[in-house]
């Protein structure tokens, strides 16, 4: 069994293995309670600390049992012992894998309802995942991301609150969509970013390559079709998106490689991306500096006050810092 769930693991079983592993997980209350527990850990434990491109394997790997033993389990159902140790080494790559929830849940379709697990990105870090049909997506700080523990039969959907990068795995057969609380996103395997925090009345979509067809949730009869180097600002009410082509894509993702990148923005819209970054609150005592166009590029581990700094050297301004409320005169 160690063998078999090696293998399950790496994502190289047959479909004849895999019900006998998921046979295995339903034979008991423990083996069931067990697998959820490891899949917790996996799924969460791996977006704590230093931004993931960053974790080593043996410090990921050392961290993930110190974290396992912290949750309070005790021997894992029998014969298992083994399996932990390879299961948690091949945890410690750099991207989460959501495998385990999503194919035990695919050859369970009895379930009558399908959970949904949520990723909460901490302040100032970005997150890598893999979801198990091969989509990769980064998520960027203060991001929440929901995924259902297994796609239904006719698409693949998931909910974003924040911003993300989609490199999205190709399937004619079944369409991908992004819904926020604003706009969805329909593609079939493209990559493109969005911007979109509840809190705020606007989303932003930009197309790196492939097409992706949007949608807005307060005028469900328009649609509207990006092509590569297009962006779309969507504003709440609108007929609809402001569309600009021939974007910087390279600009627009470059928060993935750790990179605040902003080009000839207004101070406004600069204020608006550094309260989510930094989990700050910004008032602005001057009108006039608002439409003042900024551009500019600083590393994910320089301070907000290093970036107003910098800012303030071409538009000069004062500010005081208290209480995570940033007031500037």
């Amino acid at each position: 069994m160690d063998n078999l769930i090696t293998k399950y693991f790496q994502n190289a079983c047959s479909d004849a293995e895999k019900q006998v592993l998921f046979d295995w997980i339903d034979a008991s209350t423990d083996n069931k309670r067990y697998y959820r527990q490891l899949r917790q850990v996996w799924d969460a434990n791996l977006i704590s600390g230093s931004p993931i491109d960053a974790i080593q394997t043996g410090s990921a790997y050392l961290r993930l049992k110190d974290k396992l033993a912290a949750s309070g389990w005790g021997k894992p159902p029998g014969g298992f012992r083994h399996y932990v140790n390879q299961a948690l080494k091949i945890a410690a790559v750099v991207v989460i894998s959501f495998a385990s929830a999503w194919l035990y849940f695919k050859y369970r379709e009895q379930a009558r309802e399908v959970a949904w697990q949520t990723i909460e990105v901490p302040v100032g870090q970005r997150v890598l995942i893999s979801l198990a049909d091969g989509s990769k997506i980064w998520l960027n700080s203060m991001t929440h991301f929901s995924y259902p523990e297994s796609f239904s039969k006719n698409k693949r959907v998931v909910k974003l609150d924040g911003e993300a990068y989609f490199e999205v795995a190709r399937n004619v057969n079944l369409p991908f969509e992004v819904k926020t609380q604003h706009m969805d996103v329909q593609v079939k395997g493209t990559k493109f970013n969005v911007y979109a925090y509840s809190s705020r009345p606007n989303t932003e979509t930009t197309l790196v390559d492939g097409k992706v067809l949007l949608s807005f949730t307060s005028n469900r009869s328009s649609e509207f079709e990006l092509t590569p180097r297009q962006k779309a600002i969507y504003n709440v009410g609108a007929v609809a998106p402001e569309v600009i082509s021939q974007v910087d894509t390279d600009i627009e993702t470059s928060w993935t490689k750790g990179i605040y990148n902003f080009s000839d923005i207004t101070f406004d819209k600069l204020i608006e991306r550094l309260e989510h970054y930094f989990d700050v609150k910004i008032v602005v005592k001057r009108n006039d500096i608002l439409t003042y166009h900024c551009t500019g590029k600083f590393l994910y581990d320089e301070t907000i006050e290093d970036i107003l700094d910098v800012v303030k050297t071409s538009k000069p301004f004062t500010y005081k810092i208290e209480n995570r409320v940033i007031t500037i005169y």
